[in-house]
């Protein structure tokens, strides 16, 4: 099969990526008819209005930011990524406790436009710097959009026939989320040091 053979001809740290993306991606998947079921319902019309001012101010700031600073940031490509599973576990744990969809929502959009903001930003540098070889850049986000189609795929149909209990989606969330971040952490270790610049 075509699909196959081109990822066996990525360098190794794309295959890390690529699985990083089909197990996060199902994950995502899985969870995401019945959180966003239960996140509208828990929610005043207006924190989604405002998560969307937020989100989008934040991210004109943050992108604005990463793009004349984007080398000095990538330095603290890891921190940041330790960063955003740490916010994201107390928000967590605070919609375990609380359930209180009003608070989560806004603070996740500034986590999100935050904090998240540079870590996609710095998994696009981090694509970057893996390879010189402009085919296996162009093959490896190809192949990202192909196996992500493929996971949503399979994460979508598991979730019609899974029921998770309500509190555990949210756990669920979390954990493909963190594990994106830890195999983009190692990725970035295994670079050579002059690409961590």
């Amino acid at each position: 099969m075509k699909y196959i053979d081109e990822i066996n001809s990525l360098p190794s740290l794309y295959k890390v990526e690529l699985s990083a993306c089909f197990i996060t991606d199902i994950l995502a998947a899985l969870t995401y008819a019945s959180t966003t079921k239960i996140m509208i319902e828990g929610i005043d019309e207006d924190v989604l209005s405002w998560r969307m001012i937020i989100s989008a101010l934040l991210g004109v700031f943050i992108g604005g930011a990463y793009i004349a600073n984007k080398n000095k940031i990538f330095k603290h490509f890891q921190i940041i990524n330790v960063t955003e599973i740490v916010l994201y576990g107390l928000l967590i744990a605070y919609l375990e406790i609380t359930w209180n969809f009003n608070v989560y929502f806004l603070v996740a959009a500034v986590v999100g436009a935050f904090v998240g903001n540079f870590v996609v930003n710095g998994n696009m540098m981090l694509h970057e710097k893996i390879t010189d070889d402009e085919n296996a850049r162009v093959n490896f986000r190809l192949l990202q959009n192909i196996t992500s189609r493929i996971s949503t795929l399979a994460g979508a149909g598991a979730a019609l026939f899974v029921d998770f209990e309500i509190r555990t989606l949210f756990i669920v969330m979390f954990f493909g989320m963190t594990l994106d971040n830890i195999m983009m952490f190692y990725v970035y270790n295994k670079l050579p040091d002059d690409k961590k610049m």
